[in-house]
C-alpha cells in the first residue's frame, strides 16, 4: 500500500514540475517550446484543468484575446471553481477595458482563492478597479 502512495506522490511531483517548466518557458517568451511541452503533457494528463489556464495565457501573450477567453471558459466547464481560470478572465476583461466584467470575475476569484497570496492579489485588483472612474 505504501508503494502505491509513493508512486502517486512521485507522479504528482513530476506533473507539478512539468507544469512549472512549461510556465517558465511562457515567462521567458518561448511560446513555441511551451506549446510543444504542453501538448506532450496533455497526452499524459488530458484532464488537468491547468492546461486551459496555461493555453489561455499563451493566447493572451500572442494577442488573441478572443481565443484566450474561449479557452478559459472551456476550462471552467470542466472545473467551475478554479481560481486561476476565473482570475485570468478578470485580467482579460481588465485588459479589454471591460472593468465591470473584470470586477465580477475578480470578485468570484476572491471567493475561490485558497491562500493568503491569492486573496491579497485579488483584493489589490478589486481595489484598483474601484478607483477607476468606470466602476464608480
Amino acid at each position: 500500500m505504501t508503494s502505491g502512495n509513493n508512486y502517486t506522490e512521485q507522479m504528482q511531483a513530476y506533473m507539478k514540475q512539468f507544469k512549472k517548466n512549461i510556465e517558465m518557458l511562457v515567462e521567458q517568451g518561448l511560446l513555441k517550446d511551451a506549446k510543444q511541452l504542453l501538448d506532450e503533457y496533455e497526452k499524459i494528463v488530458p484532464d488537468d484543468v491547468d492546461i486551459y489556464s496555461i493555453r489561455g495565457v499563451i493566447a493572451m501573450i500572442e494577442g488573441d484575446l478572443d481565443e484566450a477567453e474561449e479557452i478559459f471558459k472551456q476550462g471552467l466547464k470542466n472545473q467551475f471553481f478554479n481560481f486561476d481560470l476565473v482570475y485570468n478572465l478578470g485580467y482579460l476583461n481588465e485588459v479589454r477595458g471591460k472593468f465591470i466584467t473584470a470586477y465580477r470575475y475578480y470578485y468570484d476569484a476572491h471567493i475561490f482563492a485558497s491562500d493568503e497570496n491569492s486573496i491579497n492579489q485579488v483584493n489589490n485588483k478589486l481595489n484598483e478597479l474601484l478607483m477607476k472612474e468606470q466602476i464608480l
